[in-house]
């Protein structure tokens, strides 16, 4: 049986392009709006799942779909496998405070430079 080679590129192709960097092929298989929560998520590592899903309008069916996704594509689970595949595959770019950063002034009151305040 002859195929034209549209229909037999449409049938037996591969639908990934793998000409595309990894970071660019991982961006091409999530949607934006996963993307703004993966980007939410990295950003604010110190906030609960529902404080994620009220900052962004979610509902919690949402949340368990956009992890399922990651789940099954990059076997990711909780937020903080979320953040560490993020981080490697330089989705975002995580917050570091560096030497550059202004010295946070620790607490007045009562302060004692040998006790850790933070």
């Amino acid at each position: 049986m002859e195929l034209q080679p549209d229909v037999h590129n449409a049938l037996y192709e591969p639908r990934e392009r793998f000409d595309l960097a990894t970071r660019e092929h991982l961006l091409a298989r999530i949607t934006p709006r996963e993307r703004v929560f993966i980007e939410y998520v990295c950003l604010h590592p110190d906030q609960t799942d529902e404080q994620v899903m009220a900052a962004l309008g979610l509902r919690e069916s949402t949340v368990m779909a956009y992890y399922s996704h990651l789940n099954r594509n990059f076997h990711v689970r909780t937020s903080s496998e979320l953040r560490r595949w993020a981080s490697k595959n330089q989705l975002v770019s995580m917050p570091v405070a560096g030497p550059n950063d202004p010295p946070v002034d620790p607490p007045v009151k009562d302060f004692d430079p040998w006790v850790r305040w933070y």
